[in-house]
């Protein structure tokens, strides 16, 4: 299923959507409220006062003008007086929904999302590219001051965020984890990363987690148990930009070569080079099979193929939207 959904347009209706059903679930217990009541009242006046009801004498009760002759009346009047300030409880309970609900509810309406843990420097990069990219996703993120104005934009924008621990089985459940395509884990915490990694897959096995590591012990740890499909560490990424750095000047403002491996059921095995790049407008740099680079313009993509995709943010958008699985 492709992971790609256009949700910008449709995030405010969603919303208007939650807070109708939020109001009619809240009217819904207000209703089984006043129907339970009603059925008692006529339970204690009828099988216990043993009193024939006329119209008279149950407007009399409705008006609380009636004066009980025994116990079992009196219980009825008390019985009518609280059907009588049901709607007084409707309203309390139909109330403005909390952020949190809303956030919780909208998550919980998601699927095929991506989930993004922590929102500091890296998380901010990526949930900026994931709306440019119209994927949809979920941030999860404790509540923090120097994060309120990302944390308002972001909800304003119509993007759900959940606030609290990621390593709760609560709030990454609050976030949608069983029907989550992905989880990033972005925060700067090598002891927690595994630990949220490992609650991710307990809570949904097929999902894929890509987390953020600094020491090699740890990424080795969370590849061996399987708690991670994917392990990036940015500093072992950016050394040899620091070394050439020395020699050369590094120009940041030209995107990086994307190498991406395809499973074997991936529509884009079978295709040509030339092919794929004239289908979805991007640059294929080349193949690297069996860690010789092939530069071929019309080799065919093999299973186990490593392709070098070099482009910007809407070339990599209509990959995402033709081959995402």
């Amino acid at each position: 299923m492709c992971i790609m959904k256009s949700f910008t347009v449709k995030r405010n209706l969603l919303l208007l959507f939650l807070q109708i059903m939020y109001y009619v679930k809240m009217l819904k217990f207000a209703l089984i409220y006043f129907s339970t009541l009603l059925i008692l009242f006529f339970v204690v006046i009828v099988g216990f006062a043993n009193t024939t009801i006329t119209i008279e004498k149950f407007a009399d009760f409705l008006t609380l003008n009636y004066t009980p002759a025994n116990v079992a009346e009196a219980v009825a009047l008390i019985i009518m007086f609280l059907v009588q300030t049901s709607p007084i409880m409707a309203f309390v309970e139909v109330r403005t929904m909390g952020i949190d609900e809303k956030m919780s509810l909208m998550a919980g309406k998601m699927k095929d999302h991506i989930i993004v843990v922590g929102l500091g420097h890296l998380g901010r990069r990526i949930v900026n590219t994931l709306l440019k990219l119209d994927i949809p996703f979920v941030v999860i993120t404790l509540s923090d001051s120097s994060q309120r104005d990302l944390t308002k934009e972001l909800i304003g924008k119509g993007v759900p965020v959940i606030f609290g621990d990621a390593t709760s089985r609560e709030i990454l459940s609050k976030a949608g984890i069983k029907k989550a395509h992905a989880i990033v884990i972005a925060f700067n915490n090598d002891v927690l990363n595994p630990v949220v990694a490992q609650r991710a897959k307990e809570l949904n096995p097929d999902i894929k987690v890509v987390a953020r590591v600094y020491w090699d012990e740890i990424a080795e740890i969370l590849l061996r148990s399987k708690y991670a499909e994917e392990v990036l560490s940015s500093t072992a990424i950016a050394v040899p930009k620091y070394i050439l750095g020395c020699y050369f000047d590094i120009d940041m403002e030209i995107p990086p070569a994307i190498p991406i491996k395809f499973q074997e059921n991936s529509k884009i095995i079978g295709k040509k080079i030339t092919e794929l790049e004239q289908m979805i407008q991007i640059h294929v740099l080349g193949i690297v099979r069996k860690g010789l680079l092939i530069k071929d313009r019309n080799e065919t993509i093999h299973p186990e193929d490593t392709i070098i995709f070099w482009g910007n943010i809407e070339e990599f958008k209509r990959l995402l939207k033709e081959f995402s699985e």
